[in-house]
């Protein structure tokens, strides 16, 4: 098509033979490499000039297609048959004679989209079968297709007028359809067939002249038409650069002219791309970039600031002086909290900022810093701490020659003093520190278990014997892990591994209670308790003073926590594997029978281990039994009370109560926002369904 072709594209500076990925990576004291220049036409439409006779892509079309007032099947034997050699079968409903042009040859890749959005317009359509093209109404294909049928009919047409198909390259169909139908007479038939991308338009020959014109100026690479520079940078950030040159050309152009250049940064590369329809602006910005891209000395101390998003700055600062000794870190941790100062909070977007340089040794004081901008950039957020710029005069004032490191706990940010060589290593260190931490959503269900005659032995003889595993659902299996000490631990695997399954086996042959299901959602390496009971007083001393003449008794108090405690620290593994150390205990009250002492006993039953899960299965550990004797008599009041005598006038029983605990633990990493939200919605719904039930369901009687 006229104005297709793209002008030749020249490259300077020296760039040849080498790729854009083959540049000098950003470092301290770095060798950057040429700057890259396209030079485009600087044309934003094709100019008018004579129509040419090649295809879109470049290649020379050999087949031309004229037709006026042919009869539709000798269009299509003539296309399929003659040219394209292809077997086809036409409808008898498909009728009527066609008129259309095509504006320049055509490829033979071309020809049969061409036909089929002339077909489009006549209300037919083409599809293939079986190697063998049908050519049927658009009814019978079920569908009404993309191309709108033209209704009017030879009989109502001008004289000379016909169809003509205009393939388009680089502009949609529809957004040309609307632009010629603005250039174009009201009421001309414009139809945009966007499956393959062409125009038809059906008028005189003067009016498809403007729609060729129309469609040959427009219908261009506008890419081609642009001139693109990536100048390398020595010094400055990119980012900062990027908005520094975007206010420099705003303010000198005027408002018609603030998009004729822009301008892109490029961290990776540390460069920045200029794109401008107008050539000439391609070399103020260079001169720009000069100016702004002033050179310093790598060795001269600056202060930095890094505000840090996931960790603390105490704790990172401390791994800074413990990793890099080669450096001679000197690191300050706050000797109080700081509460004071208007800096974004802890978790703001990580920046860095270069601040007054630190005078030399026996040198005067920096100067003040100046008015308007300064060279304080943000690699994310856009704001620094508020606080950085009087810190950092103060830590730029030190003469020491190696690395300070202090840490501001109140904007969460490290203060650094350091050259520029030191600060790029530094930084890298702290960007692969400062990641997102992982979390576990831990899913526990703390359950006891009677102990019967099918459970004499416990509760993991009884699931690896054949009737327990009889009993648990398909889908799921048990196996051993290395067991806590004392006790047991089982890794329920499989589709169906919930802590469910193994209590509905258990509850076929005994009674099982549930005492807790608590849901911990913990960050990786940290610790998560859960507490649910009561603050229990306990009599540890009794004394009775014997100063007055009244006795006085003394008791000395302490406080019990009871009831269901959990503490667990997991850990995440790179395979998915989430290792916990658990710390399980319950508790209740019970009379004293082992002190004289009016004061509650604590019965206890705690569980310690650390196991290795895979996310997603559960894990069962156990093995605590607890025994517990009672003793009940009856009889004749007062009567059966009376020593020696009691058993003739009542009957004493003894019995003896076993019950074992066992807890399952489901561990789920969450490594991202939309993990968490999966995991609350889930929760939220099961809420939801147990709010919902109208009815309780009555707990299964245990067979005997």
């Amino acid at each position: 098509m006229p104005g297709s072709e793209s002008a030749p594209i020249r490259l300077e500076g020296g760039a040849s033979g080498r790729t854009l990925a083959q540049m000098p990576s950003r470092t301290g004291d770095r060798d950057v490499g040429p700057t890259v220049v396209v030079r485009g036409r600087g044309e934003a439409i094709a100019p008018t000039r004579a129509a040419s006779t090649t295809s879109p892509g470049g290649k020379g079309g050999d087949v031309t297609l004229n037709f006026a007032g042919a009869d539709i099947h000798d269009v299509i034997a003539a296309v399929l048959g003659d040219t394209l050699k292809l077997n086809y079968v036409i409808d008898p409903e498909v009728t009527g004679p066609v008129t259309f042009n095509v504006s320049r040859p055509l490829a033979r890749d071309e020809v049969l989209p061409t036909l089929e959005a002339v077909l489009n317009s006549r209300g037919a359509t083409m599809v293939q079968s079986d190697g063998i093209i049908r050519v049927m109404p658009l009814r019978k294909e079920g569908k009404a297709g993309n191309a709108a049928p033209i209704s009017r009919e030879p009989a109502s047409r001008s004289i000379g007028e016909r169809t003509e198909v205009f393939p388009l390259r680089y502009v949609a169909a529809t957004d040309m359809q609307h632009l010629l139908e603005k250039v174009l007479p009201p009421g001309q038939v414009v139809v945009a067939d966007e499956p393959h991308h062409v125009l038809l338009v059906q008028g005189s020959p003067a009016e498809l002249q403007i729609a060729e014109d129309t469609v040959r100026i427009f219908d261009i690479d506008q890419l081609s038409g642009m001139s693109m520079a990536l100048v390398p940078l020595r010094n400055a950030d990119p980012e900062a650069l990027t908005v520094e040159l975007k206010n420099i050309f705003d303010a000198t152009r005027k408002e018609a002219d603030s998009n004729v250049i822009r301008f892109m940064a490029i961290p990776r590369l540390n460069a920045v791309m200029i794109l401008t329809r107008s050539p000439h602006y391609l070399q103020e910005a260079r001169n720009w970039i000069e100016r702004l891209d002033r050179a310093r000395n790598v060795n001269e101390r600056k202060v930095y600031v890094y505000n840090l998003q996931y960790s603390k700055a105490v704790q990172v600062g401390q791994k800074l002086q413990g990793l890099l000794t080669g450096l001679d870190i000197q690191f300050k941790a706050p000797a109080a909290p700081a509460g004071e100062g208007t800096g974004a909070p802890g978790g703001a977007d990580k920046a860095e900022a270069a601040a007054v340089p630190a005078p030399p040794p026996g040198g005067p004081a920096p100067p003040a810093p100046a008015r308007g901008p300064q060279p304080l950039t943000t690699r994310a957020g856009g704001e620094a701490a508020g606080a950085a710029p009087a810190d950092a005069q103060t830590a730029a004032s030190d003469k020491g020659t190696g690395v300070r490191v202090e840490a501001d706990e109140a904007h969460n940010a490290l203060l650094i003093s350091a050259s520029a060589r030191d600060y790029e290593l530094i930084r890298q260190v702290l960007e692969g520190i400062d990641v997102p931490p992982l979390q576990v959503l831990i899913e526990v269900t703390v359950a006891e278990v009677a102990l019967n005659d099918a459970l004499n032995y416990g509760v993991q003889f009884f699931l690896n014997s054949g009737r327990g595993q009889a009993l648990l659902t398909t889908g799921s299996s048990l196996t051993g892990v290395t067991p806590p000490v004392p006790g047991f631990a089982l890794a329920l695997t499989g589709a169906n591994a919930q802590p469910k399954v193994v209590l509905d086996a258990l509850s076929d042959v005994t009674q099982t209670r549930v005492i807790s299901t608590p849901r911990l959602l913990v960050l990786s390496n940290q610790t998560a308790r859960l507490q649910v009971g009561d603050v229990v007083p306990i009599i540890t001393q009794s004394a009775t003073s014997t100063v007055t003449s009244t006795p006085l008794v003394l008791n000395n108090v302490t406080y019990k926590e009871t009831g269901v405690v959990l503490e667990v620290t997991p850990r995440v593994n790179a395979s998915g594997y989430v290792t916990m150390d658990i710390n399980q205990s319950v508790s209740d009250v019970v009379n004293t029978t082992t002190s004289s002492i009016d004061s509650p006993t604590i019965r206890q039953r705690r569980l310690t281990s650390t196991i290795s899960v895979k996310s997603g299965d559960s894990i069962l550990l156990g093995g605590l039994i607890q025994q517990q004797d009672n003793r009940d008599s009856s009889g004749i009041p007062i009567l059966h009370d009376i020593p020696g005598l009691g058993i003739l006038f009542g009957s004493h029983t003894n019995s003896a109560a076993r019950t074992e605990l066992i807890m399952f633990m489901t561990p789920h990493v969450v490594s991202n926002d939309a993990e968490s939200s999966n995991l609350t919605q889930s929760v939220q719904r099961q809420f939801q369904d147990v709010l919902d039930t109208s009815t309780l369901v009555q707990p299964r009687i245990p067979t005997r």
